[in-house]
């Protein structure tokens, strides 16, 4: 909790998170903070689960290029 005093001392006020997925694997998270409260409406909530799918997509396949990098070495 030591990074969520941090985050309400530089002055964010909210986040929204949703994971990052690969199968049913979490490999990360995407999160947007605000320095506002209510910034985040219900609409919200999709736009971001949607924007993780993609995000999860596009991390799965970097790490799976550096994957192949490394066994090219």
């Amino acid at each position: 909790f030591k990074h969520m005093k941090f985050l309400w001392e530089t002055g964010l006020a909210e986040g929204i998170s949703a994971p990052l997925f690969d199968r049913d694997e979490i490999i990360g998270a995407f999160t947007l903070f605000s320095e506002k409260k209510n910034t985040f409406q219900p609409e919200s909530f999709r736009l971001i689960k949607s924007v993780s799918s993609q995000l999860s997509i596009a991390v799965v396949n970097i790490l799976a290029g550096e994957n192949i990098r490394q066994r090219e070495k």
